[in-house]
């Protein structure tokens, strides 16, 4: 039992790591990352709010354009577009991404640190979000399960004063023999 949940911690923690969005490679925007070129399409990051997450929502942005994503929420988002051919990196809070040329005429995009966040480029039908937070829900979901079947286990195989004695009638009426004098 204890190897169980010392199983299910361990997922845990490696799931909410994978969440909280490392660097994959690409660029990092930052407090020095310069505003974009003149004439590149900049589209705000304005927080969590599902498809109204960006403005424009969708941007209308032609192929081979330059284009940037400016965060104006106060905390980190990392954008990539959905089907993998633009990581914008992580973006800090006031921040732009570095500025990327569009090399697709339309694509959906989303926040890889805030999966529920989704934009989309020219109105674009393409692949919609890989979806990484489902594990995370479904094994913190159970976690309070686990827990609470090993307290059980453990509060079962404890002595207790009360069995011992024969003062608790619960005790006669679900505890093993093991206890009953």
């Amino acid at each position: 039992m204890r190897s169980s949940l010392l199983v299910a911690s361990i997922v845990v923690a490696a799931a909410s790591w994978h969440c909280g969005g490392g660097s994959s490679g690409g660029p990092t925007g930052g407090s020095g990352t310069p505003a974009p070129p003149a004439g590149a399409v900049t589209i705000s990051i304005l927080g969590e709010r599902g498809a109204q997450s960006f403005s424009p929502n969708p941007a209308s942005i032609g192929q081979g354009t330059m284009m940037a994503w400016r965060n104006t929420d106060t905390v980190v988002h990392h954008i990539v577009l959905n089907d993998g051919s633009i990581d914008a990196g992580d973006i800090a809070p006031g921040a732009f991404s570095p500025a990327l040329r569009l090399a697709t005429d339309g694509a959906n995009y989303h926040c890889t640190i805030h999966p529920t966040m989704v934009g989309s480029i020219n109105k674009s039908s393409g692949e919609p979000p890989p979806c990484s937070a489902m594990l995370i829900f479904l094994v913190s979901s159970a976690l309070p399960f686990f827990v609470m079947a090993f307290l059980s286990v453990w509060m079962l195989r404890s002595p207790h004063p009360a069995r011992e004695s024969g003062g608790w009638a619960a005790a006669d009426l679900c505890c093993s023999a093991a206890y009953k004098s």
